[in-house]
């Protein structure tokens, strides 16, 4: 747009094509001298721009310019969600006199909210024409149990995960629960669950149900598998992991606690039932830690003999393996088709 109007006269200098004036522009700093001279000189500067480019379909907003009022309200939105905030946030006084955008109250910014809210949904379903698939997967925050459910379709050949939802599991977590959100959701964007090609979602029974009540194949999440995999495989070493887990727990009491710190910074790690990970970094910060560990007179009895210690030292050498297995199947390089050439 710049471009259209001005002519650059090197040095940040630039000439309006319109009346000759020169306006100063620093490099890096965008273009707000210049449309405001534009704004205030050349009223239908739009206009002008808009009929110049119709032949070529190119229009003020395709270029991304916005007003300042609708940047101002975008930095606000940007700030809630991206910090986590609570709308109330840009009524505090504090905020407002450290910001740099004109201030904006929170019924103000939910009324804008519900119109973006709107747009976006309006945009998905048009980007989601067609046939899709459905990824989804819940976790508990106290206690509610929350749901994510992702579109993912092709848009112009480029895979395309789009945010769908997230609500936490009001009527239970059973498929005929999941299957109700599920219709709701889709009701939103427009869609039936007639168009659904396949579903993504953990290897659980309850998953396997609603893969079936749709008809449509179920891709159970490779990490998901190789996690059920490796939990089962350290079932033969629950008596060696009890043991760590023993030893660590006791070193996290107070006393205890501050003895170790006086021989070393690092912490001992307490394994997580859930997540075979935990356990895989509760050891190797044990092996890390274990001379520091023997200086703690109070945990000795617990300490593992060195034959004990051995097999700890070979089976996180194992786990350090596996771990980067698992990672490697969460990278977002990684295809179907690699997951289903991985060894069982």
């Amino acid at each position: 747009m710049s471009s259209f109007f001005f002519t650059d006269c090197s040095d940040g200098q630039f000439s309006c094509k319109q009346c000759g004036k020169v306006r100063k522009q620093t490099p890096g700093t965008g273009y707000t001298n210049l449309i405001s001279h534009l704004a205030a000189k050349h009223p239908g500067y739009t206009e002008t721009y808009d009929e110049s480019q119709h032949t070529h379909g190119q229009s003020l907003e395709a270029h991304g310019f916005v007003d300042q009022r609708t940047m101002e309200i975008f930095k606000w939105m940007e700030w809630i969600v991206a910090r986590n905030h609570a709308l109330s946030e840009v009524d505090n006084p504090l905020t407002r006199s450290l910001a740099a955008v004109k201030p904006i109250s929170s019924k103000t910014l939910m009324r804008y909210m519900r119109h973006v809210v709107a747009k976006v949904g309006a945009r998905i379903a048009v980007d989601m024409n067609g046939q899709f698939g459905l990824m989804f997967d819940g976790w508990t925050s106290g206690t509610t149990h929350f749901v994510t459910i992702y579109g993912i379709f092709t848009k112009d050949g480029i895979l395309s995960q789009v945010l769908l939802s997230i609500s936490p599991a009001e009527y239970g977590q059973s498929a005929e629960a999941y299957l109700e959100m599920i219709d709701a959701v889709l009701e939103l964007y427009n869609k039936d669950s007639a168009v659904i090609m396949f579903i993504i979602a953990d290897n659980c029974a309850t998953n396997q149900v609603i893969a079936t009540r749709l008809g449509v194949p179920l891709i159970g999440c490779a990490s998901h598998r190789f996690n059920l995999a490796v939990c089962r495989y350290l079932e033969d070493y629950k008596p060696l992991i009890d043991e760590v887990q023993t030893l660590c727990i006791q070193l996290r009491y107070p006393n205890n606690a501050a003895e170790l710190a006086r021989h070393t910074h690092y912490k001992p790690l307490k394994s997580n039932a859930t997540r075979w990970s935990s356990t895989y970094q509760m050891l190797a910060r044990y092996v890390k830690i274990r001379d520091a560990i023997n200086m703690v007179a109070a945990v000795k009895d617990l300490l593992p003999r060195p034959s004990i210690h051995r097999q700890v030292v070979q089976l996180v050498n194992k786990l350090e393996a596996l771990d980067s297995v698992c990672v490697k199947l969460q990278s977002e390089e990684r295809t179907l088709a690699d997951c289903l050439r991985a060894p069982s």
